[in-house]
């Protein structure tokens, strides 16, 4: 039985949506589950590495099942998929603030997503809930999604979470973002990832 159903992702986005973020910022944009905090505590660091842990765990589950939806399922769940893929650039506001000027990678990183980010997951999934009926549209659509997110984008995500919770002194919240199945079938090439370096590396040691 597969793991993920239409209904089950409409359910895990409900469920997300409707979850309180004690010591957030109300919402402020209608595309954020968690509003970016500019100058963030660790309460909020920590709340923001794993909202957007949620959101890749979201999108890659869509990702997952997709091939096995039907036409309406699929345009329901790519639609609960795009809810969560656009907090990812509220959490990456909130992360910036953390990491700003601390690390090449984490700077190479934000540059990078904000760089592929709207282009080839964002804009895809638009593609997919606009035409669901359209094999065509939608496997490149997804091949695309995968491309961008196995080769940078979660590659990303991993050295925002890192040196965010490294700066903060934080233990216990996810470091390495999940990957989709897909990923294990994808070579990774210079066009598709921005080449960040994985580990922790600062721009002025000791600072």
């Amino acid at each position: 039985m597969k793991s993920f159903t239409a209904i089950s992702i409409i359910a895990l986005a409900a469920a997300a949506v409707a979850r309180p973020s004690p010591g957030m910022l109300a919402r402020q944009a209608d595309t954020c589950i968690l509003d970016t905090n500019t100058k963030p505590v660790n309460s909020q660091i920590g709340a923001s590495i794993q909202q957007w842990n949620d959101d890749v765990n979201f999108v890659n589950a869509f990702l997952d099942e997709a091939a096995a939806f039907s036409p309406d399922d699929l345009h329901d769940a790519a639609d609960n998929a795009l809810t969560h893929a656009l907090d990812e650039p509220c959490q990456l506001g909130t992360l910036t603030a953390v990491v700003n000027g601390a690390s090449g990678a984490s700077l190479c990183a934000t540059q990078d997503l904000s760089s592929i980010f709207g282009d080839h997951v964002i804009t895809n999934l638009k593609n997919i809930i606009a035409n669901p009926t359209d094999t065509a549209t939608v496997n490149a659509a997804i091949q695309d999604i995968n491309n961008f997110r196995c080769c940078s984008v979660l590659p990303d995500a991993s050295i925002l979470w890192t040196d965010s919770a490294k700066l903060a002194g934080l233990s216990g919240f996810p470091t390495t973002a999940q990957l989709p199945q897909a990923c294990s079938t994808i070579t990774c090439q210079q066009s598709f990832s921005g080449g960040c370096q994985s580990e922790f590396d600062p721009l002025s040691p000791g600072s």
